[in-house]
């Protein structure tokens, strides 16, 4: 990279100077051309050029260093793993939970016993190829020792070891082969080039971590047709030459033995199942997190705890219940400092469910009022609008295929939240649009008459007229009312790779027939000289477009990909409308404002027909927050990056998620906020 940018640097030199030679030489001439001006110029032009090559075989062979991207690589998931782990474990301190070792019919290893602590090294301990399901029940730690092990295997990690790289099962396309899903995911969610994140995957160097195999079916016994199934099918089949692939999976307990008992499970595996909180270990727990101040609000609790087995002992065995426990007791009076609760309460609860009710009823007010600051909603707010996207997700478990589409039981994707509104909603987008080009319209027309009065309105003039009719019948069709439509970005980097000049010169080369055909059309109307100008000049634009355009946005974050769609189509509308605006304004002698408003409705035509860099996406966004008022916030992407940060929800790839499925279930089934004492 750094090859690349010097020659491309001094690419941008020599260009500049063969400019200023050719600019001096034409202030100088006399009637000839001054030879040392052109000497210079060519000169400086021939450097230029071949600095720009040597740049660009230098950007090559940077996009072909597999060592140099799995490095960076390992250092962008390191980054987002160690955030996501304080972001799951805040300021609590981590129980060091237990797994045994239980029989799958892979490679036995040395010790049938581990705990979080030496994951890593109990990992790197298994035969070749390490194919590892961690299983448990809910909330017993499976997300954590997850994100551990990749933290683990990422330290000290030698050139040649794969990258560890978590997704989220409940989003896994079956459709899709593995090689494919895992190279998507690098471009979406870490930018990688489209070619480098294929090598990457095809020569083995990413160890996919498939995160919550238990989410991807409404049921809690899954069979051999059960889209777990067919996934642990497609992971079987994934491998390198004649050996399958390294993989980590995590699941509950329940779902894995009804894969198993289906014959469903996958295939030489070590299979270690995590084991619930011992009472010694959940008293430690409490005193690191509470610090031992004021032990005696936490006496009656510890007490409880190592009794032999009562109630609020079986409540607690799991990380996730006493993460809820410590957070909902913990909390303190902002202004006083005092704490708000006692947690003797819990012992006065006579069952494991009351229990467990009693924290999750308590654990958003807590969270939404300890992380405060600037935005922050109030808890009442905070909790209905939780509550709205949580029943959304809990009915997407037995809803049918909305759109022709599987929608996410766990996955929150900015973009995909337009099914929340209802099977018509998809339309508000295209009448939103369609009343963009309406109003232009009305102007166009004005304009037309405003400079052509009733008795100089030439044939051309009204089929211009006519025109304006037809593109209000036409805005909006196409692409634009399509369900699901793919993001897009403008893809810069296109420029530096021979692939992607080639994809630009396709582009130009596809689109230009049919511009120059649009322009015909135009000369009808406007004249040969504006019609010929503007087919050329729209046939080079849109080829361009079109060789810039990604489906694979390369952003890092769901709200990301919306600014990366609105710009891309705001830019294509920009580029159309000062193009026709300009050709209207010096070829056709056209007045300005006659000229902008043509450019408009031309360039509202041609991004209707034709969103090459995006625009359906961001527009239906836009429409469902229209449409969801009083339901969500206006600015609910940043409504959910604040959720983010308070600890309510986690982030998996470019979708927010519940911090844990129960809270997800307790917010559908209590949609109204009850204040707590």
């Amino acid at each position: 990279m750094g090859r690349a940018n010097l020659f491309k640097g001094i690419a941008a030199m020599c260009a500049a100077v063969a400019v200023g030679a050719a600019a001096w030489a034409w202030s100088q001439r006399q009637g000839d051309v001054d030879p040392v001006g052109a000497v210079i110029g060519l000169i400086s032009l021939g450097l230029a050029a071949a600095a720009w090559r040597q740049g660009r075989l230098a950007q090559r062979a940077a996009d072909a260093d597999l060592h140099l991207w799995s490095a960076r690589l390992a250092e962008a998931v390191l980054r987002t793993e160690t955030k996501q782990r304080a972001q799951l474990l805040g300021d609590l301190a981590v129980i060091d939970v237990e797994f045994t070792f239980r029989r799958q019919g892979g490679p036995v290893p040395a010790e049938p016993h581990g705990s979080l602590r030496d994951v890593v090294s109990y990992f790197r301990g298994l035969d070749a190829p390490r194919r590892l399901v961690i299983t448990g029940p809910a909330g017993s730690g499976k997300t954590v020792l997850a994100v551990q092990l990749i933290i683990g295997l990422l330290d000290g990690r030698a050139p040649d070891d794969p990258v560890p790289i978590r997704l989220s099962a409940a989003s896994w396309n079956t459709g899709l082969p593995v090689a494919d899903q895992l190279a998507g995911h690098l471009t979406t969610a870490f930018a990688l080039p489209p070619v480098t994140a294929r090598a990457l995957v095809e020569t083995g160097r990413v160890l996919p971590v498939i995160d919550g195999l238990d989410e991807m079916d409404p049921t809690s016994s899954p069979g051999f047709a059960s889209r777990a199934s067919q996934m642990l099918r497609a992971l079987d089949g994934y491998q390198h030459g004649l050996t399958r692939s390294c993989l980590v999976v995590t699941c509950r307990t329940g779902q894995y033995d009804a894969l198993v008992e289906a014959d469903a499970g996958a295939r030489a595996t070590v299979r270690i199942e995590l084991t619930p909180v011992s009472g010694d270990k959940a008293w430690r727990f409490i005193e690191a997190v509470t610090d031992q101040r004021d032990p005696a609000r936490w006496q009656p609790v510890l007490d409880a705890l190592t009794s032999g087995g009562g109630v609020l002992a079986r409540a607690l065995s799991t990380p996730w219940r006493l993460t809820l426990a410590t957070t909902v007791y913990q909390g303190r009076d902002p202004a006083g400092g005092r704490y708000l609760r006692d947690p003797r309460e819990l012992t006065a609860l006579t069952s494991e469910e009351d229990v467990h009710e009693h924290l999750l009823r308590r654990f958003v007010h807590v969270r939404v009022t300890a992380a405060g600051g600037r935005g922050a909603p109030a808890p009442e707010r905070a909790h209905a609008w939780l509550a709205v996207l949580a029943t959304y997700l809990h009915a997407n478990e037995s809803r049918p295929p909305f759109a022709g589409r599987a929608l996410s039981a766990t996955d929150l994707v900015l973009h995909e939240l337009w099914a929340l509104a209802g099977d018509r909603f998809h339309h508000v987008g295209v009448r939103i649009l369609r009343a963009a080009g309406l109003l232009v319209a009305v102007l166009f027309l004005l304009q037309i008459w405003s400079h052509y009065p009733s008795d100089r309105l030439t044939v051309p003039n009204g089929l211009i007229a006519v025109g304006c009719v037809v593109f209000l019948q036409k805005i909006g069709s196409g692409p634009w009312s399509q369900p699901w439509y793919a993001p897009k970005s403008i893809d810069l980097s296109r420029f530096r790779t021979a692939a992607g000049l080639r994809r630009l010169g396709w582009g130009v080369c596809i689109v230009l027939p049919g511009a120059l055909a649009y322009g015909v059309a135009f000369s009808f109307v406007l004249g040969p000289a504006i019609g010929a100008s503007l087919g050329a000049s729209l046939g080079l634009v849109i080829g361009i477009a079109v060789g810039l355009s990604s489906s694979d946005p390369a952003a890092a974050d769901a709200r990301t990909i919306i600014r990366s769609d609105t710009a891309g189509a705001l830019t294509l509308l920009l580029i159309y409308a000062s193009t026709t605006a300009l050709i209207c304004t010096f070829v056709a002698q056209w007045p300005a404002a006659l000229a902008a408003t043509c450019g408009l409705a031309v360039s509202l035509l041609l991004v209707s027909s034709a969103p090459l860099m995006g625009g359906p996406a961001s527009l239906r966004y836009l429409a469902f927050l229209l449409c969801t008022r009083g339901l969500l916030p206006w600015r609910l992407g940043r409504f959910l990056a604040w959720c983010y940060g308070a600890g309510l929800l986690r982030i998996s790839g470019i979708a927010y998620q519940f911090r844990h499925l129960e809270l997800r279930d307790h917010l559908a089934a209590h949609p109204e906020y009850r204040p707590t004492d």
